[in-house]
């Protein structure tokens, strides 16, 4: 795979957060969570329904931030600095995704689309391989 420069990345992972989040936000967060097994019980509560809401607004925000850091920032230190945050937080975020999978980790979350969000994670860590890494090239 090509590496993106450092906009691209930040545009496309920024973007798709935001697109995840909002769309969950959109079918309530605690709804969204039933078809990784989440019961009934577990999702009425106000204090999961708060905290998995909480999880989808910082999701947008993280998003939003990373459009406007991809959109303003010149300096090549910062660019670098910024990819290698952003790419260690998303090893951690996959980390936890797949732990927490069914098919491959402990189950928390049921059937074979618990595994979909880790794999989402994956292409984003991708995308931040050249800019963490390699930098961007000179226009």
């Amino acid at each position: 795979m090509p590496f993106v420069r450092f906009r691209t990345a930040c545009y496309i992972v920024g973007g798709l957060q935001l697109l995840i989040g909002l769309g969950i936000l959109a079918q309530g967060a605690a709804n969204a969570m039933a078809p990784y097994g989440v019961p009934e019980a577990t999702r009425a509560l106000p204090h999961y329904r708060d905290a998995i809401a909480w999880v989808y607004v910082h999701t947008c925000v993280l998003g939003a931030l990373m459009v406007v850091v991809g959109r303003y920032a010149e300096a090549p230190a910062l660019k670098r600095a910024f990819a290698r945050a952003v790419f260690g937080a998303l090893l951690v975020y996959a980390a936890l995704d797949f732990r927490s999978s069914e098919p491959v980790g402990i189950g928390l979350y049921e059937g074979p689309q618990s595994i979909v969000p880790a794999l989402i994670c994956t292409v984003m860590i991708a995308l931040f391989v050249g800019p963490a890494f390699r930098g961007d090239p000179e226009p």
